[in-house]
């Protein structure tokens, strides 16, 4: 579980390094197909962060066995119209809110970690399970935030993010190759969840208003 907190503690620093000196025209264009803006982006990941996974963390610590409810991005996202919204602020938030559940999660004792519940969408899950939904729903998002610098939707050229264990590179010339993250297109309240493919049937959740990658023919479910 460490090698994982170590990967989560560096995302807020992946999206200040991104977007902390955009304009606030650049921080209210939407990405490649539909995707969020990047204070649309950072909105969603700190309500995530919590809402969604600092509340499943206390619940799965405080009672046994709790139902944990889904978040809703994409209602929340209309309902609170992060595009209005300060950028910097999202920015802070989610630091904040991170830096909060990594140290919780660090200080917890081994025997803590079988702690289980129901998500909602998901079904049984561990306290163990937290960290992994989270680096795979950060993974989902840097791979469309890579995508929406190297569409030259800022006002700044791409910058290759810092390779880690956790982090995967975007591509940045002929030849270049990501990891695996990319080919993940959609995230599910901290689930990720797989392109669908023509043979089988589409998919996809409520964190966003605009499918990722996804198919208009989609079916949208929790």
């Amino acid at each position: 579980m460490q090698a994982l907190l170590a990967g989560l503690e560096a995302m807020p620093e992946f999206l200040a390094d991104r977007f902390g000196d955009l304009s606030a025209e650049a921080a209210r264009r939407g990405g490649p197909d539909g995707t969020f803006s990047p204070v649309e982006q950072c909105w969603h990941l700190a309500d995530l962060e919590s809402e969604g996974f600092g509340a499943r963390i206390r619940l799965l610590l405080r009672e046994e066995r709790p139902f944990l409810p889904d978040f809703d991005g994409a209602r929340v996202a209309r309902e609170r119209d992060y595009r209005a919204r300060s950028l910097a602020e999202a920015l802070r938030a989610f630091r904040a809110a991170r830096e909060s559940n990594v140290a919780l999660l660090r200080s917890l004792p081994e025997e803590a970690c079988s702690r289980g519940g129901v998500q909602e969408g998901v079904g049984e899950v561990v306290l163990s399970d937290i960290p992994r939904l989270m680096h795979e729903h950060d993974a989902s998002h840097r791979a469309e935030i890579i995508a929406w610098c190297q569409a030259g939707q800022g006002t700044r050229p791409f910058v290759r993010p810092r390779s880690s264990s956790h982090e995967w590179s975007g591509a940045t010339g002929s030849g270049a190759t990501t990891r695996s993250a990319p080919s993940s297109s959609h995230c599910a309240s901290g689930r990720l969840i797989r392109k669908a493919s023509a043979a089988s049937s589409a998919s996809i959740c409520r964190t966003h208003s605009r499918p990722h990658a996804f198919s208009q023919s989609a079916t949208i479910k929790s």
